[in-house]
């Protein structure tokens, strides 16, 4: 299995806006979006996120950078549970606002609904060929493909509240529906960037495509920490707590996670965190 940093794919989800007025197509609240989005982050070069996710510290930091006219903020650097996470490549990483305008010209309008007790407007995107749209956001040692997009934008903030990911994960010569919901929970705004402070993620099939062998080493890693003595069995429950719970989520049940992300401090404009 990959090492999976939820956060590293939620952070292209973050939405900054002041209220606007009602958009009259799917095309036009989409652009709205990233309209409002990029005039907010004109007057931001860099952030820190520290948060936890599933109860383990985390630090990020971003840069701004422009890329074929458009602001985009790169991970620059990174830490979980205090240490220092390997980076991918800028091109291989999913910015929401930069894929946006593409899915502008495919949305279609499919009305309003309350999302946290805010009146959200939803469109849907059928096709997503050539959209790279929430790739890498599945914790399971295969390749989804996100086929269909579902996005509930606030009404008065033009902010995504939630968005569905509904598509197709390969692994191990298997083929499994996987749909995963983002719920974008307690924005607040610091030094003009408005933010979740709060994101809560259900990927539902994940236990369809977990193979036999993994299985296996999962059984047996529990195994081993029932023979291990107390005080050792404690501290590697403590050093694996994220991972161990995402892993008996996907065993059991049906074979659903949940994953909460709670921002603890967000800092703007105040350069790298010290290493």
């Amino acid at each position: 299995m990959r090492p999976f940093h939820p956060i590293v794919a939620l952070a292209a989800l973050i939405g900054l806006a002041p209220p606007v007025a009602n958009a009259q197509s799917a095309k036009d609240l989409i652009n709205g979006m990233v309209a409002e989005y990029e005039k907010r982050m004109a007057g931001v070069t860099n952030y820190t996120l520290v948060q936890d996710a599933m109860g383990m510290p985390m630090t990020m930091y971003f840069e701004k950078e422009t890329v074929d006219g458009r602001p985009v903020f790169r991970l620059r650097q990174s830490t979980v549970g205090g240490v220092a996470a390997p980076r991918g490549k800028d091109e291989d990483e999913f910015d929401l606002y930069r894929e946006l305008p593409k899915l502008a010209e495919r949305a279609v309008y499919k009305g309003r609904e309350t999302v946290d007790g805010q009146a959200a407007h939803i469109v849907a995107v059928d096709d997503l060929k050539d959209i790279k749209m929430g790739r890498g956001m599945v914790p399971q040692g295969g390749d989804f493909e996100p086929r269909r997009a579902t996005v509930y934008v606030d009404a008065r903030l033009s902010v995504p509240r939630r968005m569905i990911l509904e598509g197709q994960m390969r692994s191990e010569g298997r083929t499994t529906d996987v749909t995963t919901t983002i719920d974008l929970l307690d924005y607040r705004e610091v030094s003009g960037m408005l933010h979740p402070f709060r994101s809560t993620v259900r990927i539902e099939g994940l236990g369809k495509a977990v193979d036999p062998e993994t299985r296996k080493q999962y059984d047996e890693m529990k195994k081993q920490l029932a023979e291990m003595p107390e005080a050792q069995r404690k501290m590697v429950e403590d050093m694996m707590k994220g991972r161990l719970a995402q892993m008996e989520q996907m065993m059991g049940g049906d074979g659903g996670m949940n994953i909460e992300l709670v921002v603890r401090e967000l800092r703007v404009n105040q350069g790298a965190p010290a290493r």
